[in-house]
């Protein structure tokens, strides 16, 4: 199974967060925000499903699908 890995500036563009947001989350350990993979020692990337994943959850959060009502 081959994984994609989406560097800083696609993730951005995907989710539409600022660069400082995504840095709150990731340093926020109750925040599900998916933690990036170190690719080198000066870079790491998001595994693409694992964002893809974190946007489809907070559409259904945001929409209240699978919540009590």
């Amino acid at each position: 199974m081959a994984h994609k890995i989406l560097r800083f500036p696609q993730v951005i563009a995907i989710t539409g967060l600022p660069r400082s947001t995504i840095y709150a989350k990731l340093a926020d350990d109750n925040d599900n925000f998916p933690r990036p993979i170190r690719l080198s020692t000066r870079s790491v990337g998001f595994v693409a499903r694992e964002i893809d994943d974190y946007i489809t959850q907070q559409i259904e959060m945001s929409r209240g699908e699978g919540s009590a009502k």
